[in-house]
């Protein structure tokens, strides 16, 4: 029997831990996750964790909402949002290039590349931009990732003007789920040899 799921926010003073451990969960083996700290010292799963942590941290810091899902009260997933009509340079605050450093010289060369790759996909502004959405691997198959893509598309549709919900993944199987979503293929770039399709879902008027 599935799982009861209910969608809900991260509270403003509310302990990351959970989110942290079910996401780098859901992103352990993840292209991106793999390209960036695999020569970082010690474990690339306590890497992606640290990096989860202090962007929910700062998220919470800033007042900026972060959709969670829960089942009995227990964090299972959760999605990094850049709502339209934030400060662009939220998406890469001080804490991010303080966090590069330390993870290495590989994670600072390859996450700017990267970033730079999904942003020259341009999307209609302004929009909302799904930069991570993960479900602890418990919990996976259970439609919990797409009701969170449902709660940002009604978050974002209260937003004066935005235009819809874009967002890019690393992994072909991806597609075919976010289209199911209600997302198309905008545009597709690569990093090396690691493909990037960038996915875009327009609010209905």
């Amino acid at each position: 029997m599935s799982s009861v799921v209910t969608i809900d926010q991260l509270g403003a003073n509310e302990d990351v831990v959970e989110l942290a451990d079910a996401l780098s969960l859901a992103f352990q083996n993840y292209p991106v996750m793999k390209k960036a700290f695999d020569n970082s010292p010690g474990n690339r799963l306590d890497w992606i964790r640290k990096l989860i942590t202090l962007s929910a941290k700062s998220r919470q810091a800033l007042g900026r909402p972060t959709p969670i899902a829960r089942v009995e009260g227990r964090i299972v997933g959760g999605a990094n949002v850049m709502f339209a009509g934030q400060a662009t340079n939220d998406s890469q605050p001080t804490w991010f290039d303080e966090f590069l450093k330390e993870a290495g010289p590989t994670a600072q060369e390859f996450f700017p590349r990267f970033i730079a790759a999904t942003e020259s996909i341009k999307l209609p502004e302004p929009h909302t931009y799904l930069i991570m959405l993960g479900v602890h691997p418990e919990f996976q198959g259970q439609g919990v990732g797409k009701r969170i893509i449902e709660q940002v598309v009604e978050m974002s549709r209260t937003i004066p003007g935005c235009k819809g919900v874009g967002l890019d993944t690393e992994e072909a199987e991806n597609v075919k789920i976010y289209e199911s979503c209600g997302f198309t293929v905008h545009g597709q770039t690569s990093v090396d040899d690691m493909p990037i399709w960038v996915l875009w879902r327009p609010l209905e008027i």
